[in-house]
């Protein structure tokens, strides 16, 4: 099944690239390393990922952490970009996405509860 993704990519377009890349990555230790490095450079010759990232962070270590779409911040919409309290900005334009400013809340086990570093408010997780 790889062979035969692998032989498509540039056929792919760039969604169904980051659907498939994600779907590799999911796979973690079973994964095929070499076929996630093929899609990654193959997004990043279209422009949909930056050859370089702000964390000084390749590409691929940003997929194998973050996931394929680390790249827009607005991929998961369960998470909150705009403090609910005070409305102020949570991304974090410095690092770039997928990276917030907000302040994780954790009872050594999980994070439960986020705070904002502006008005230091807090939501449930």
């Amino acid at each position: 099944m790889a062979q035969d993704i692998r032989d498509d990519i540039s056929d792919m377009t760039h969604e169904e690239l980051l659907v498939a890349l994600n779907a590799e990555r999911r796979k973690f230790t079973k994964s095929d390393k070499d076929l996630m490095h093929k899609m990654v450079d193959e997004l990043i010759s279209r422009g949909v990922y930056p050859a370089t990232t702000q964390t000084g962070m390749t590409p691929f270590q940003m997929v194998d952490g973050w996931g394929a779409y680390w790249h827009v911040w607005e991929h998961d919409l369960t998470d909150t970009l705009d403090c609910p309290h005070c409305k102020a900005d949570l991304r974090d334009h410095k690092n770039g996405p997928p990276f917030t400013r907000k302040i994780g809340i954790s009872n050594r086990d999980s994070v439960y509860a986020w705070e904002c570093p502006d008005c230091k408010k807090r939501w449930s997780r």
